[in-house]
Parts: C-alpha cells; structure tokens; sequence
C-alpha cells in the first residue's frame, strides 16, 4: 500500500469513529429524554419519540449545536407536571440551557444536576420544587443566569452559590430558604441582580452582599433581617438602581453616605425599625 493511500485511509477511519461517537451520543441523549418523559404528564412532547431520532433537533424545545447534540432545553411554560429524578444530567454533556420556568415540576432538585458543567443558564423558576438546594449547584461554574424563584425550597442557601464567579442573575425570591453561615459566603463579581425577596432570612445584613460592586438590583424584602445597614452597602453598592429592603427588622439610622447612591431610581426602606 502506497504512503498516501496509507495516510488517507487513517484519515477515514479516524472520521468513521468520529461519525459513530457523535451517532450514539446522540442516541443516548434522545433515550435519555424519552425515558425522562416517560414519567411527565404533558400533550407538548408529542414529538419526544424515538421513532422520530432522526429529528432530535425538531422535538419540541429542543435546540443542537452543529454536531447535532443538544445544546438548549426550553420547555417554559409546557405545563409539565411530574419530577426531575429520572432525568438523566449525565446525558447532556453539552447542554448550556436548561429553560424549566413555569411549570408544576415537584419533588426535590437531584444532586445530579452538578454534572451540566457547561451551562450557562438555568431556570427552575415558578415550580413546586422542595426539599434543599443541592450544595452541587456550585460546581456549574459556567452559569450566567440562575433561577429558582416561586418554588417551596426550604433549608439553608448553600455557600457553594458563590462558587458561581460568572453568574450577573440570581433569583432565589418566594421560597422558604433560612439563614446560612452568611462568613463563608464571598463577593460575585459580575453580579448584578440578586433576589432574596420572601424568605425565612434571620440575622443582620449579608456582609458578602457589599462585594458584589456590579449590583444594579437588590431585593432583599419580605424576611426577618435585623441590624443596622452597614455603610459598605452605600460605599461599594453605587452602580444599584432599584434598593428593597422593606418588611424586615433592620434597625438604627441611616447613614448620609446613602447619597452615594446616585444611581438609584427605586429605594423602599418601609416596615423597619430605623430611627432619626
């Protein structure tokens, strides 16, 4: 056999295996959703079939990169019922959306689901979702957006949150979350919205909060925080446009620094205990 008959044949094999991995993942992948389906009640994934694996790509709310993998899954709004422990998150490699919002998913969220390492947005937001957040959430280091909003967690916000460097969106609003050991918390650079809104929060005000210098939106209202507002929050915090602190407990006067907030558009300070 010639040299370049040689090398070309190599060439093809090497293609060959090529094609055939990217075949099984995304066999396994559409496996892997029928079989999460299975356990849904829904009329929208009518197209979730394997009799269809050929149109992986067409399902409903599904989107592929180029090699045909998946990459997106929206399903806002599908009015799915039924739960997250069959689905398999080992099967996603190259997921970077996962859009659940608006739904009535229920039961716990699977410590599993640290294993999306590649997504970028996450959205569990207005669910039945309970039980605690798994501390593995912090291993997807690659998210931008988080949501967990309107759902009935419960138990204490994990500090692995601030393993998230990359995250600007965090919505943890209208659920039953308490108070973590707020010390072991750091600041989320590229932060930029945070929502803490109708929790179980205790205790004074979160001192990782100041160094998170991109906020433009806080909403910390509806808990049962004491203590005064540390000054941090006026000096560090001058990019935040919308600032709601009400129905807590904080306490003391507020310092003339708060000024320093020019940008704000919406303060809401009311039901507290301040003075002067």
């Amino acid at each position: 056999m010639l040299r370049g008959e040689t090398h070309q044949s190599r060439f093809c094999e090497t293609k060959h295996i090529k094609v055939d991995s990217i075949a099984s993942s995304v066999r396994t992948e559409a496996e892997a959703l029928v079989e999460w389906k299975d356990g849904l009640s829904s009329s929208f994934l009518n197209s979730w079939s394997l009799t269809n694996n050929g149109n992986l790509c067409n399902w409903t709310g599904i989107v592929c990169n180029t090699d045909g993998s998946i990459s997106e899954i929206n399903l806002s709004d599908a009015n799915l019922t039924g739960t997250l422990t069959h689905f398999s998150f080992t099967s996603f490699p190259n997921l970077t959306r996962f859009d659940l919002n608006y739904n009535n998913l229920n039961e716990s969220i699977p410590s599993t689901i640290g294993n999306l390492s590649n997504l970028t947005f996450l959205d569990l937001s207005i669910n039945l979702f309970d039980g605690n957040i798994p501390r593995e959430i912090g291993q997807l280091t690659e998210l931008r957006y988080l949501g967990f909003f309107n759902n009935f967690l419960n138990g204490t916000i994990p500090y692995q949150v601030c393993n998230l460097q990359k995250v600007w969106y965090l919505d943890l609003g209208s659920n039953y979350l308490e108070t973590p050991d707020w010390s072991k918390f750091s600041g989320m650079p590229l932060l930029t919205h945070l929502s803490f809104y109708l929790n179980e929060l205790t205790l004074e005000f979160p001192d990782f909060i100041p160094n998170c210098w991109n906020l433009t939106y806080l909403d910390l209202s509806l808990n049962h925080f004491t203590g005064p507002i540390p000054e941090s929050v006026f000096t560090n915090l001058g990019k935040l446009e919308y600032l709601n602190l009400t129905d807590n407990s904080f306490q003391g006067s507020l310092s003339l620094k708060i000024s320093k907030l020019s940008k704000l558009k919406d303060l809401r300070l009311a039901s507290n205990n301040f003075t002067g």
